[in-house]
Parts: C-alpha cells; structure tokens; sequence
C-alpha cells in the first residue's frame, strides 16, 4: 500500500462473498485502475453492483464453477493471473476455500494480500485496511491503515438494493 496518497499500481485481486462493504472498501481506499472480481453464480450480481460504485476502476470478473472446491479455484485463479504481476489479494470476502485458495496463490508468487478489519478494538474507531507480506512463506504485517470516510449512505444503498434510486421531492406526504 502507499499510505492511501497514490493509486495503487498493479490488479486488486478481490473475493467477493455475500458482503459488498469488504469489497468497495479496500477499493476505494487503494484506488487501483484493475481489479478482478472473484465470484460465483451466487455472488456475481454482489460484484456487479460494487464495480457499478467504481467507474474509475478496470473491473474484470472470474466466474467460479464452484465457490467452495479449493482446488479448482486456486488452479482458476493462477491462471488467470500468471503473467499478470505485480498483483494485491484482498482476503476479506468469499467463502473460506477461496480465501485459503487465493493465500495458496499469494504464497506461490509471494505476493502481498489485504484484509479489512471491522471488529475487535478499532471497531469503535474506525474500519482497518492491513496489508501482510510473505517473508519465507509466513504473512508478516507491513502496514495497517485507519481508513477514512470512503461511502456514502447513497453508495450503500446502490451495492445492496436493486430498486433503489433517487428521485425528486414528492408532492405526496
């Protein structure tokens, strides 16, 4: 990460799961220009809506057959990322087999990942972006981050609604 002053260089490789905050967020906080979206049947309109909240961000998506069959997704993700460095893993959505097959391919190609925290002490403060790197296989925090402000209730509401719009005031009370 860069301190969140500078986009980021390079893919934000994101696990989208049923969530959209743990998406949106580390997005618009390291402001790639690419991003691949990890997801399923199940989570793709999820990802539609959260690229929908990013224009200024590439997004691409990698459509898994299965969200839960580890193999078969660490095999999908290192293809389609080889020759694609550098890359940044955001850990926080998905299923578990996704994140245990995208740390597989982190460690692989010894590349950093992220993970947004949202509990624990910082809850009452404010949401944590903790990039980690691999020093002989082993995740060493390098960087956490408080993240400002970065969403509007309009922008929640557009990731989670799909009737939801804005319209002129109403002569009706």
């Amino acid at each position: 990460m860069n301190g969140l002053d500078e986009p980021m260089a390079g893919t934000l490789v994101t696990l989208v799961g049923e969530q959209r905050m743990p998406v949106l967020l580390p997005i618009r906080a390291l402001r790639p220009n690419q991003a691949l979206f990890v997801c399923s049947d199940h989570t793709r309109e999820a990802a539609q809506r959260v690229a929908a909240l990013v224009p200024e961000t590439t997004v691409e998506m990698l459509l898994l057959q299965d969200a839960y069959a580890l193999e078969a997704i660490r095999e999908a993700l290192a293809v389609r990322l080889a020759g694609h460095e550098p890359f940044l893993l955001n850990l926080t959505g998905g299923t578990k087999p996704m994140t245990l097959a995208a740390f597989a391919v982190a460690t692989a190609h010894d590349a950093p990942f992220v993970y947004l925290s949202t509990e624990g002490p910082h809850r009452s403060l404010r949401s944590r972006l903790d990039r980690y790197t691999l020093h002989g296989g082993v995740p060493v925090l390098a960087e956490s981050l408080a993240l400002p402000s970065l969403i509007t209730l309009d922008d929640y509401l557009r990731a989670h609604y799909a009737g939801y719009s804005v319209e002129g005031p109403s002569d009706t009370a």
